[in-house]
């Protein structure tokens, strides 16, 4: 079956429709909006004929003479569904004869071509003779493959992967129902595919499904006696991204840790500051930060499975860096008050397990390999490399389409607002390493009294004391 994953990993689509009755029969397909196809053909005919038409109800502007019925089994076409359509009785095929097409003559005439195709295993000898050039000219397909992963009805599984990769190569796949009418082993044996042709969807960011898969509101049993066949799992339906909360207080490290994260192959980083996690991405991990802490990050329904991790900075360094940011009139939201008020709760997890969240120091990020750092990844599930922490093989960024900073701008700069992007830019881009320096320094007489007085600063960083103010 991993043969298989690949090549029918399944694309949201916003719009979709269903056509035909709500059992075997009816199909459904993606919407376009203002999009005219100049053919429609339906292959594979029967009996049953409500997806045509519906289907030419809603495209009325398609005149007889651009659609088309094939079936060499059926004498004549059920002309009470629709008459505005031209009937051959042949049977589609690898090959060209009396009672046999291989459709290309036909679709050598169109560019926007839409088909609906269940043909009993003829569409993989189809589908192999067909030249890229014409596959590219169908905008849509709604095709049943039967005998999908083994060597029945008459085509090898070698042979129906090349068919599966041809289409790969050219097409999205937005949709796919299972058959109940054939057995499943995971993978249905027969299943319902709508395809959707690559360059119409040329300027759309394609993202994989993570909806339900039987949707409940367009997919329906071909067997309506007995129940639908569950797709929910890769490759038909992606599971929704783990989120990541990056917090704690500003100019502890917030942006660092996240761009480090955010090296991650699985991790799908959000640039700017946010607490608003809900990106569609195709990665496994959403990372995001927002470096006031609020209980409603650890307690609220909203953040309940949300990864956070909570990081907090030896306050020398954050209120220096806080002075010259400021010019020493720090707002009410970066306080000292507010400080010790987050560090009381980085103090509470720290010593009470909560789940999903985890406690960092700034200054421990960096010891022994990024030792304590790779422990949190672990528990959370990352998958990563050694190459996540060499900061000089990526780009960093803090807000889309800023990506530049002077080389001149170091530490000590004081950046007004505009200029703010361009030093925490420059911060992040630097090597990975502990900032923490005693040129750095830059406090008060009243912040250093109140620093090395205070309790708790002294619980969390002992070192306070070996530091001469």
């Amino acid at each position: 079956m991993e043969l298989l994953e690949k090549f029918f990993e399944v694309y949201h689509f916003d719009k979709k429709k269903r056509y035909g009755i709500n059992e075997d029969g009816g199909y459904v397909i993606g919407v376009l909006e203002n999009y005219k196809y100049d053919c429609y053909i339906s292959a594979g005919v029967s009996s049953e004929e409500s997806f045509t038409r519906d289907f030419l109800l809603e495209h009325n502007y398609l005149s007889k003479e651009n659609c088309f019925a094939f079936d060499g089994t059926i004498d004549d076409y059920p002309y009470h569904y629709t008459d505005n359509i031209i009937f051959q009785k042949k049977n589609i095929s690898s090959q060209e004869s009396e009672n046999l097409t291989n459709l290309q003559e036909l679709l050598s005439n169109y560019d926007k071509i839409f088909i609906k195709m269940d043909i009993e295993g003829g569409e993989f000898p189809w589908i192999l003779s067909l030249p890229d050039e014409i596959l590219k000219k169908i905008s849509q397909l709604v095709i049943e493959f039967h005998g999908l992963w083994d060597d029945s009805w008459e085509t090898n599984f070698e042979n129906k992967l090349k068919c599966y990769e041809k289409l790969f190569n050219t097409h999205f796949i937005i949709h796919a129902h299972g058959n109940n009418y054939a057995p499943s082993n995971k993978f249905p044996h027969v299943l319902e595919v709508t395809y959707i042709n690559k360059d119409i969807m040329n300027n759309v960011e394609m993202f994989y499904n993570k909806s339900p898969l039987p949707d409940t509101e367009l997919d329906f049993p071909n067997n309506k006696f007995c129940s639908d066949i569950d797709l929910n799992f890769y490759p038909f339906c992606f599971p929704s991204s783990q989120k990541v909360l990056i917090t704690g207080f500003p100019h502890c490290g917030t942006s660092i840790l996240k761009s480090i994260i955010g090296h991650i192959d699985s991790v799908d980083e959000i640039f700017y500051e946010t607490t608003n996690l809900n990106k569609k991405t195709n990665k496994k991990f959403v990372c995001g930060k927002w470096p006031f802490y609020d209980d409603q990050f650890i307690y609220s329904n909203e953040f309940k499975d949300c990864i956070k991790i909570f990081i907090i900075r030896n306050p020398i360094w954050v209120f220096s860096s806080l002075n010259r940011r400021f010019d020493y009139n720090i707002k009410d939201d970066h306080s000292f008050q507010k400080y010790l008020e987050v560090l009381n709760k980085f103090i509470f997890f720290r010593n009470n397990s909560e789940k999903n969240v985890f406690t960092i120091r700034y200054e421990d990020i960096f010891k022994n390999n990024f030792e304590e750092l790779k422990k949190i990844f672990d528990k959370t599930g990352f998958q990563y490399s050694e190459e996540i922490f060499d900061n000089e093989k990526y780009n960093n960024k803090i807000v889309h389409g800023f990506d530049k900073y002077n080389s001149n701008c170091d530490d000590n700069y004081k950046a007004d607002y505009g200029d703010n992007y361009m030093l925490r830019t420059m911060q992040i881009n630097k090597p990975f390493t502990n900032n923490n320096f005693i040129k750095n320094i830059e406090l008060s007489q009243e912040q250093i009294y109140q620093i090395i007085n205070n309790k708790t600063i002294l619980e969390i960083f002992p070192e306070i004391n070996t530091f001469v103010l």
